[in-house]
Order: structure tokens, then C-alpha cells, then sequence
């Protein structure tokens, strides 16, 4: 190599090093690429498009405790997202209350079942409304379907759950957030996982 083509290669990375976080990491094709801002700045991060098993027409799998659930995600490569990991992927860069905009529409989204003893969890993707985005970035049922465990912050005897559930109507929204035992294995229960 001659040294000017070297000078010219350490000049572009000076020129664009400021702008290096400007420029997303690649995620698997499972996942959607998100960018979400921090106190200590921005960051981008990689979340399931589906609730696990993360196939489009599967069932979500509820039943399954927060550990239960951070550990399938470990096995994985994978972990469970961040409360605010969450919902800055359901609000997305239009800060949208109910995911998919900003106004309530019934039967959007899996939100409008009645409450049941089992199971009203449909397969993922199959509300093809309920998604942020048109196209391969899209996130499907973050709120209605099943609810979703995140990732335990404060280390407290409650763990949150978001998003909401088949039975929650306009009160699945990005913004909902209910506190429950990390033990706790309910059927209208399930998670997605993160990974930086």
C-alpha cells in the first residue's frame, strides 16, 4: 500500500469517528435494529420481532416465570429486554401510545377477547395491523396478545411486565406496565428477548 492511500484511510476514519454511533450494528433477521438514548448517551439495540418462540403464526409461550424466561433468552445469546428497552421499541420514533399510532382501533391488535380460564393468545403475527412499521423492521403485538416480561432493574420483589393482553382493550398500550412476582407462570404471560 502506498502511504498516501493509508493516510487516506486513517483521515476518513478521524473525519468520521464522531458520527460512529450514528451508524446502526447489524442485527440477526429476527430481530429489529432500535436506537434508543441513555443518560450516558445513544445506543442501539436488537428485540425479537415476535414474542418468543420469535416465529410468525406460533403461539406465544406463556406459562413461564421471569426466570424461566431470562433463561430460554440466555440459551439463546440473548436476554430479556430492559423495561425501557421495551417500550422504546413499542413507542418508536414517533413516540406512538398504542404502537401502531396514536388513536385506539379496535381489533387492531389482539386486545378486544374476553377474560377465559385458558389461553386466548393468538399466533404471532396473525393481527397483521399490530405492528409499528411497514416492511422487514417490523415489531408485531407489542401490546395485546400476551403480556411480556422484562428484563429485572431494581432488584425488588416485583418484576414488570408490559404491553397487556388479549383481554386489556385500549388499555394495551405501550405505556402499560403491571408489577408482578418474577415467579409468577400465568397463561396470558410471555416474553421477547434483547440482545446489544
Amino acid at each position: 500500500m502506498t502511504s498516501k492511500f493509508l493516510y487516506f484511510i486513517v483521515l476518513i476514519s478521524i473525519l468520521l469517528s464522531p458520527f460512529k454511533d450514528a451508524f446502526p450494528k447489524f442485527c440477526p433477521n429476527d430481530m429489529v435494529r432500535i436506537l434508543i438514548y441513555e443518560k450516558t448517551g445513544k445506543r442501539y439495540f436488537c428485540i425479537d420481532k415476535y414474542e418468543y418462540p420469535n416465529r410468525v403464526n406460533v403461539i406465544p409461550q406463556t406459562k413461564v416465570s421471569y426466570y424461566e424466561a431470562a433463561n430460554i433468552c440466555l440459551k439463546k445469546k440473548k436476554r430479556l429486554c430492559t423495561p425501557k428497552e421495551w417500550s422504546t421499541a413499542c413507542l418508536g420514533e414517533g413516540d406512538m401510545k398504542y404502537f401502531y399510532g396514536n388513536e385506539y382501533v379496535e381489533g387492531k391488535c389482539n386486545t378486544e377477547k374476553s377474560w377465559t380460564n385458558r389461553s386466548e393468545a393468538a399466533p404471532s403475527g396473525s393481527f397483521g395491523g399490530c405492528r409499528n412499521v411497514s416492511g422487514s423492521n417490523a415489531l408485531f403485538d407489542m401490546i395485546g396478545n400476551v403480556a411480556e416480561w422484562t428484563e429485572l432493574e431494581d432488584k425488588g420483589k416485583c418484576q414488570t411486565v408490559k404491553g397487556g393482553y388479549w383481554s386489556y382493550g385500549s388499555k394495551a398500550n405501550c405505556g402499560v406496565g403491571v408489577c408482578l412476582d418474577p415467579g409468577f407462570k400465568l397463561i396470558f404471560i410471555g416474553f421477547r428477548c434483547c440482545k446489544k
